[in-house]
């Protein structure tokens, strides 16, 4: 059994809640870390859930400075739900974002290291499996998915078999276009 790290929501009065969404890593693609929406000083909290601690991938200390990405939970929030990605067991879990509650779990087949986005009804993440996935908000069903690499080849990353061109450029929505990278290594080449 895995320890377990909790992650704890200060969340708004439910009345501002419902226009505080926070879609994307950074709130919008121009990664502003600003929100249209106050923050109501009256924070109190309403919930918790415990996740697994995380397993970044870059163990030297001198990489892990240069690149903390996948250091600490980073989740997203859309129409009620909070979306956050996993790189301890390649997840994406939607909770109630005003209750808590597990909505769903949507695993991947490797690391699930950036921040997914949502757009209307529809979330995005990103693996090291090299793909960017399409679920459905409401239920984490599997709408779509496309690679970011030229083909399926495989590599030896942390530890186990993963993606020749791991997707490592989380997903960015502006408009009708999700944009993300894949591939980390320059001799292979890397694809946005």
């Amino acid at each position: 059994m895995l320890p377990m790290r909790t992650m704890l929501l200060w969340l708004l009065p439910l009345s501002v809640l419902s226009g505080a969404d926070w879609p994307q890593w950074r709130h919008d693609a121009g990664r502003t870390s600003a929100s249209p929406d106050g923050i109501d000083p009256e924070l109190d909290m309403r919930w918790e859930f415990s996740l697994p601690p995380l397993e970044p991938c870059w163990q030297e200390p001198v990489n892990r400075e240069r690149m903390p990405f996948d250091a600490a939970y980073e989740p997203v929030v859309g129409g009620g739900i909070l979306v956050v990605g996993s790189n301890r067991d390649d997840t994406v879990r939607a909770l109630d974002a005003g209750t808590g509650a597990l909505r769903w779990t949507a695993v991947t087949d490797g690391p699930v290291r950036l921040p997914p986005a949502i757009r209307g009804n529809k979330v995005f993440a990103v693996s090291d499996d090299g793909f960017l996935r399409a679920l459905a908000l409401d239920s984490g069903r599997e709408l779509w998915r496309v690679r970011g690499g030229p083909d399926g080849r495989k590599v030896l990353g942390n530890g186990r078999l993963v993606s020749a061109w791991c997707a490592r450029g989380g997903p960015v929505v502006e408009g009708p276009r999700v944009v993300f990278g894949a591939g980390i290594w320059p001799f292979m080449g890397t694809a946005i």
